[in-house]
């Protein structure tokens, strides 16, 4: 792992980290430990509940943080420059492309005609 991927590596973790942190924050684990009590839930249920919560919002965070991100690269992909083209170049690049275009083929009735042999 070179120097870039490792730095890349700690910035994910921080705003992996820093999103992850809101949401453990918020009153979810609050509720699951107050329904646990009202229903009389076991301690292992608890538990195993609050396991799967964690990993819940753990990504949930990491969606996020995604999220954030690609707005944040589709915003500047969307400011950079798109080449134009001359007149000739924009001729060349209609030439080669009427010529790439893939012919349509007729309806299967219409060739039905190529296995049969004439006389």
């Amino acid at each position: 792992m070179n120097q870039n991927d490792e730095s890349s590596f700690v910035l994910f973790c921080k705003a992996l980290l820093g999103k992850w942190w809101a949401l453990i924050g918020s009153a979810a684990f609050t509720i699951v430990g107050i329904y646990a009590l009202v229903a009389q839930w076991s301690t292992r249920w608890l538990i195993s509940a609050e396991i799967v919560l964690g990993t819940a919002l753990f990504y949930i965070a990491a969606w996020q943080a995604w999220k954030e991100e690609r707005g944040k690269r589709m915003a500047l992909e969307g400011q950079i420059a798109k080449p134009k083209r001359t007149a000739a170049q924009q001729h060349d690049f209609d030439t080669v492309s009427s010529a790439l275009k893939l012919t349509t083929f007729p309806a299967a009735g219409a060739i039905s005609h190529i296995g049969n042999r004439v006389g």
